[in-house]
């Protein structure tokens, strides 16, 4: 059964009709570009860290193939690492320094 291309153009028609009737424009607002604002930020005081502080802490160098050898490595290790606990101590006192 075919339906006449005259009720077909006005079922098309309704429909449109209700879809356009119903949609509204909606008009957002502008920022005005001529309007300047001033924001006021406050400024952290800049602590310099000493280079000595940030330096790389060298590694120590890979071990024979002793017992003890190992054992001299795992120390040079410990030692490397208070080293680097201790840079981290004195950054962190810096900073405390300029807070207070």
């Amino acid at each position: 059964m075919r339906i006449p291309s005259l009720l077909t153009a006005a079922l098309l028609s309704l429909c449109l009709a209700l879809c356009s009737a119903c949609s509204t424009t909606q008009r957002l607002a502008r920022p005005d570009p001529t309007r300047t604002r001033t924001i006021s930020v406050p400024v952290l005081q800049f602590v310099p860290v000493p280079a000595e502080l940030t330096a790389a802490t060298p590694a120590p160098p890979r071990p024979g193939a002793t017992y003890q050898a190992m054992t001299d490595w795992i120390v040079s290790w410990a030692a490397s690492l208070q080293q680097c606990n201790a840079d981290k101590a004195a950054i962190s006192n810096l900073h405390a320094e300029v807070k207070s």
